[in-house]
């Protein structure tokens, strides 16, 4: 029969097996080895939880000095952050270490070996020390002086909530200088965002020299007169601007590229063109205020994420709670199609009805919902995994992958019934460890959920999601009940338009790739 040791390594331990042998649980093999730091270095996340849940020590150290948690930050082929995450949770040292192993921390394994943001992120969080020395007397910010999304990724107080702010900062400033200038086209022809493909600044050609005239019968040939140097005409100072822009989008791209955009494949150059080119209309929309200053870095992030509304149908959402969230889901609709290509749209999954839609614009997504009638319980979670995360998230995964990150918002009336209230919990969870297995950043999908209506088992569960430390990375409950604020706004259009705007954003701000920085945070931080 296998030892525990081998049964960890091969990532095939069960929970009875681990009872089973729990007496060995923390006990060291032959070569000083205890069962959670092979299955730590192999990615066995599943296997990692059964010995924590059965009382394995984390801080335990192997003949090399190093820790599960060390071990996992160097080595780990698949789920890293996940495990990271559960090992820090079951209290490991987030900064052990030990001379044999040249004094580096888990952070700076990680950086050195890795590189892996949503793994750095966990350890940030959890207070790993950017202070600390190794053998060479370097600190993990000198080890990834290199790089700049991961030196922003350590600097940040907040860890994955704000993961690339310092080159965000810089971008918001490059990008707001070209938005100023897209009323009217950039004379060199350079488009904006098309240096997140390939994108190099155009090279000026010099002017050519006429001919001279042809001699005519008789006529002495004159000495070819001397050519003066050519002059370099002088440069204009919209010139000077357009230049300056172009040679920081230029320095730009490769750090954000670095982002993990790339994975997302429907974020192709038409997307990115037409982006842009909305962007120019929007700006001129006297019909809105989406297009204004302070709210067009928010449009831009969210048209970089696929909304998916998973709507409340169950029988108490009769009457006016359905009507308003239909309303609600229309205006949601207009909000973050604006800049988005034709075709593609809002998916729209409701709990009990059995049919799905995908990319439905306003019209369509107000007529579907008006033809739905509430009936039947609300199994929050296991319509989720069910309906929205098998087959749009975990297929795509194991197949093609992800089009584009997604922004999933949660409207509901009422706590779950029929289903273990810590369903929805666990399937958000489960999302995020499927994302760390095929090596997604976390915001590849992030969730939202709102409350419509004035149940007070609804507005308890929900505050227990909010006060959940398991879901403090992972879920947004947004404190404002739907209804309250369609009521307070439904006459003031404009209005109601930029409250959907901040809060769908939010959830990207806190935990997404921050291509654009919102101007309040970035004056705030100056």
């Amino acid at each position: 029969m296998a030892s525990i040791h081998e049964l960890a390594r091969d990532g095939t331990l069960t929970k009875a097996q681990a009872r089973e042998a729990r007496k060995s649980i923390n006990q060291p093999d032959a070569s000083g080895i205890p069962p959670l730091t092979p299955a730590s270095r192999h990615g066995h996340l599943e296997a990692v939880k059964i010995l924590l849940d059965e009382g394995a020590n984390p801080n335990l150290k192997d003949r090399n000095g190093a820790t599960a948690l060390n071990i996992a930050a160097h080595y780990a082929p698949k789920n890293q952050a996940a495990i990271i995450r559960a090992l820090l949770k079951a209290r490991a040292s987030v900064d052990a270490t030990d001379p044999k192993l040249g004094n580096n921390t888990p952070l700076m394994t990680v950086i050195v070996q890795t590189r892996n943001l949503d793994s750095i992120s966990e350890l940030i969080n959890k207070g790993a020390s950017l202070s600390a020395k190794n053998n060479a007397g370097e600190t993990a910010e000198d080890l990834a002086k290199s790089d700049a999304v991961v030196l922003a990724a350590l600097r940040s107080k907040t860890g994955g909530r704000n993961l690339l702010s310092r080159v965000a900062r810089k971008f918001t400033k490059t990008v707001l200088t070209a938005l100023s200038l897209l009323n009217e086209p950039l004379k060199s022809g350079v488009r904006f965002l098309t240096w997140m493909y390939n994108y190099t600044p155009q090279i000026r050609s010099r002017p050519r020299t006429s001919t001279p005239p042809a001699l005519t019968s008789g006529e002495t040939p004159r000495e070819a007169p001397q050519e003066a140097p050519e002059e370099t005409p002088e440069e204009t100072p919209e010139a000077k601007r357009e230049r300056e822009i172009n040679k920081q989008l230029d320095q730009l791209s490769n750090e954000i590229k670095e982002s993990n955009l790339s994975k997302f494949t429907g974020m192709d150059d038409r997307f990115f063109d037409t982006l842009v080119e909305k962007t120019k209309a929007l700006r001129k929309d006297i019909n809105t205020d989406l297009g204004r200053p302070e709210n067009l870095s928010d449009m831009i992030n969210l048209a970089l994420y696929k909304p998916v509304l998973y709507c409340d149908d169950s029988g108490s959402m009769r009457g006016a709670g359905y009507e308003c969230q239909r309303k609600m889901v229309k205006r949601i609709c207009s909000v973050t199609t604006k800049l988005v290509p034709e075709g593609v749209g809002v998916d729209l999954h409701l709990i009990n009805h059995s049919q799905d839609y995908v990319d439905l614009r306003e019209e369509e997504i107000d007529k579907k919902l008006g033809a739905i009638s509430p009936n039947g319980g609300t199994k929050l979670g296991t319509n989720l995994e069910k309906k929205i995360l098998h087959p749009f998230v975990y297929k795509p995964l194991e197949s093609g992958g992800l089009k584009r990150p997604l922004l999933i918002s949660i409207i509901t009336d009422g706590d779950p019934t029929e289903e273990h209230r810590d369903t929805l919990k666990n399937a958000i969870l489960n999302c995020k460890e499927r994302l760390d297995k095929y090596n997604y950043p976390s915001y590849a999908v992030v969730f939202q959920i709102s409350q419509i209506g004035d149940s007070e088992a609804a507005k308890s569960f929900l505050l227990g999601l909010r006060n959940d430390d398991e879901l403090s990375d992972t879920l947004m409950v947004t404190t404002d009940r739907l209804d309250d604020i369609f009521e307070t706004q439904r006459n003031n259009e404009r209005a109601l338009e930029v409250w959907l705007l901040k809060t769908l954003v939010e959830p990207i701000y806190r935990w997404g790739p921050d291509f654009v920085k919102k101007q309040r945070r970035e004056r705030r931080e100056e």
